[in-house]
């Protein structure tokens, strides 16, 4: 598979590198690296107002005092330098765009203490949310944001509680919002020799509504896509794995869904999909929102949104109808309507009635 290069990602890499002397310069150098990666991918400009952008928040339990202040800066950097890195594997499998880096990334003390969001593994990415909401003025609705959440866990307390690892959407379905990542600086996978950068790499996927392989049928530990467990995609550090992570022909569909994330990216089933594979498994491998422990109900995403169906003013149809083209939803409609003509049908597409 091509792999891109050129001028504008040496701009990155350059003020990724500086020196611990020249750490000063870090939030210029966070900007730059922001300003050429909107750049190097086409119109990103224009959908800039509206673009999902992943924001690295390093978040800090305030019992935490084994970190000293002036270390977090290189922390930050460093983690600038894997979504830079991120950033250009997702732009060599799609070609034509990749995601948006907030160049507004920052340290958070938080409010509570280690064993607050340790307590429960569930609980732990929902209580952070609720804070960084908080703090960014933010919520689950109108986010625009695919939070990447690293975990800054005491040395004293290594040893209270799950790691805490994952990602979710916002809302569920592509293209309905945001998401967040939750990973930790302190645990292996963030060493010279770890694989955080190939984490992030597949952790992002989820964020943006891909789910695991397997769903559809392939081999969740095999298989070439980059939402697999294939060991052979692990990184070291900031050196890739020795197989590239690539994406199935269902991940193409999924991400061309998510205009939100990749406005530039279009799935085309010639180059996406060459042995036309059916894609029977997508709608039943959709990602589901999160709990209502975050605010806010994701079903006003699905409102207006693609088709719905209405029986006697009760929205009834499913999770995959805002996805569906107006065929689809036209073909629908029509036999809703013959089969139960004793029901009073509506349908809308995209907020307005159709049909007789």
């Amino acid at each position: 598979m091509k792999r891109h290069g050129g001028e504008k990602w040496k701009v990155l890499a350059m003020a990724a590198e500086k020196p611990v002397s020249q750490r000063p310069l870090l939030f210029l150098a966070v900007l730059i690296c922001s300003a050429a990666a909107l750049i190097c991918s086409s119109a990103f400009a224009a959908e800039r107002q509206r673009r999902l952008e992943v924001l690295p928040i390093i978040f800090v339990p305030s019992d935490n005092k084994d970190i000293p202040e002036k270390d977090f800066t290189d922390y930050m950097l460093q983690i600038y330098r894997h979504l830079v890195l991120a950033q250009r594997h997702w732009l060599n499998v799609l070609q034509t765009d990749t995601f948006a880096i907030s160049p507004f990334g920052e340290v958070y003390h938080a409010k509570h203490p280690h064993a607050y969001y340790a307590a429960e593994a569930s609980s732990s990415l929902d209580r952070q949310l609720i804070e960084l909401f908080q703090l960014k003025k933010d919520n689950r609705i109108d986010s625009t944001f695919s939070y990447l959440i690293v975990y800054a866990r005491q040395k004293s307390g290594a040893n209270v509680g799950p790691w805490m690892g994952g990602a979710r959407t916002f809302n569920g379905r592509p293209n309905t919002g945001g998401g967040a990542i939750q990973m930790e600086f302190t645990a292996p996978l963030f060493d010279e020799s770890g694989r955080f950068q190939s984490t992030v790499v597949h952790e992002l996927g989820h964020t943006f509504g891909l789910t695991h392989p397997d769903c559809h049928g392939y081999s969740l530990s095999e298989n070439p896509s980059m939402m697999s467990y294939n060991t052979r995609h692990w990184s070291h550090g900031l050196v890739e794995g020795p197989e590239y992570a690539g994406l199935n022909p269902e991940d193409f569909f999924v991400i061309g869904q998510n205009k939100l994330a990749f406005p530039n990216f279009r799935y085309v089933e010639a180059i996406h999909n060459p042995t036309h594979k059916h894609l029977t498994t997508i709608g039943g491998c959709y990602l589901g929102p999160m709990g209502p422990a975050i605010g806010g109900d994701p079903e006003r995403k699905l409102q207006n949104f693609g088709y719905e169906l209405f029986f006697d003013g009760k929205r009834v149809s499913g999770p995959e109808t805002p996805f569906w083209s107006f065929d689809e939803a036209r073909a629908n409609c029509d036999g809703n309507k013959k089969d139960k003509p004793h029901i009073r049908i509506e349908c809308r597409y995209f907020g307005k009635r159709f049909g007789p």
